[in-house]
């Protein structure tokens, strides 16, 4: 028999209860999770 379990990463508004019952019927079942060494920052482009 096949494993028809499919992994998803989410963010943003595929979080959203609402977001996944629209697009997928129901809730999704997860847990959270973290990327480990990444670091989130700030960059500010310049124009020359």
């Amino acid at each position: 028999m096949k494993d028809n379990k499919h992994l998803l990463f989410s963010y943003g508004t595929l979080q959203l209860e609402k977001v996944q019952i629209e697009n997928y019927g129901h809730l999704l079942k997860g847990e959270k999770d973290s990327l480990l060494n990444y670091k989130l920052d700030k960059l500010e482009i310049t124009m020359k």
